[in-house]
């Protein structure tokens, strides 16, 4: 339950919609009698409010990015080595139930040799970004889309391969939002240390509908976002259209029609990407976490290994 909110620029409106929710402009007040926080405050800000949650003995949970530099992810290490509170980080793609289903394949080794895997992050911030708040386009702590957004994608890729990261190129472009104050669009090309090849993109300029897709090739048969293709051709669901959302329901009867015959439709990138459900299922588990009934899967470690790649791309990126 939503008992408290913390917000320094406090919307009136929001808290007389709201009545029964405390709302607090500061932070130590606020976390006064809380069993646990989630911080979705701007990227940058997340360590300091981590930090402070946790030396105050309060099961923290951070959206993506879990930090932005080297030395926060240090300041988050040291806080939870002095007090061992639940703690985890807001990565709901890996519990959307195609992509579990994806990983399994993977890790069960049904697909044979992994040979690359190809996700996308595609999402017009254009208006988005101001609808709340200026953060993200303020010239002096602009999101980074690596870190604010191709998190997700390369959260997603490490978690699917369980493996270490060898090589990393990283090529990035301001076109299409030319007074965006950092990258509008980010190619990378990660290459694992078993000879996988994995590349995924992120833009925050294209117009249409958010869209989150995954591919993944190999020896023994093909993933294309809910659909898995043996060796032998033959198609199945990963996930049934009983547990996907209804625009994912109206997806498939349509696609199911066409996978068996020789049109386009059967090859087109449907996205299996259901936001709501991956988010619920992190909640249910942080939630489970907090009381004590299970570990959290997505700890300190898990978001310092994203990290550490987030900022290894950026390292590598070339802005064109």
């Amino acid at each position: 339950m939503v008992t408290s909110v913390f917000d320094p620029e406090i919307d009136t409106e929001k808290q007389s919609e709201f009545p029964e929710v405390h709302f607090a402009a500061d932070y130590s007040s606020f976390l006064d009698n809380l069993d646990a926080v989630s911080i979705c405050s701007p990227d940058h800000l997340h360590a300091d409010y981590a930090v402070t949650s946790i030396g105050r003995g309060v099961a923290t949970l951070v959206e993506k990015p879990m930090v932005t530099t080297a030395s926060q992810i240090e300041a988050i290490g040291a806080a939870l080595e002095q007090n061992r509170v639940t703690f985890g980080v807001h990565h709901q793609m890996r519990f959307v139930e195609s992509f579990v289903a994806a990983r399994k394949l993977v890790q069960s080794g049904e697909l044979g040799e992994i040979l690359a895997i190809h996700a996308d992050y595609v999402h017009d911030m254009r208006k988005r970004a101001t609808k709340f708040h200026n953060w993200r386009v303020n010239p002096n702590c602009p999101q980074n889309i690596v870190l604010g957004g191709l998190s997700h994608t390369l959260d997603l890729i490490r978690w699917i391969m369980d493996e270490p990261v060898d090589c990393v190129s990283s090529f990035s472009s301001q076109k299409g939002w030319d007074d965006y104050p950092d990258a509008v669009t980010t190619q990378v090309t990660l290459r694992f240390r078993s000879g996988t090849i994995a590349n995924t993109f992120k833009t925050i300029a294209s117009a249409g509908p958010q869209r989150n897709t995954l591919a993944i090739y190999g020896t023994q048969g093909q993933i294309h976002n809910n659909w898995f293709r043996d060796k032998s051709g033959e198609l199945h669901e990963l996930v049934g259209r009983r547990n996907l959302g209804f625009v994912g329901k109206l997806r498939d009867r349509f696609i199911e029609r066409s996978l068996r015959r020789d049109t386009s439709a059967r090859d087109y990138p449907w996205s299996s990407y259901e936001h709501e459900q991956g988010c619920f299922s992190l909640l249910g588990e942080f939630t489970d976490a907090v009381r004590g009934s299970r570990q959290f899967s997505i700890g300190f470690d898990e978001g310092k290994a994203t990290i550490e790649l987030c900022l290894r791309c950026i390292d590598a990126q070339q802005l064109a």
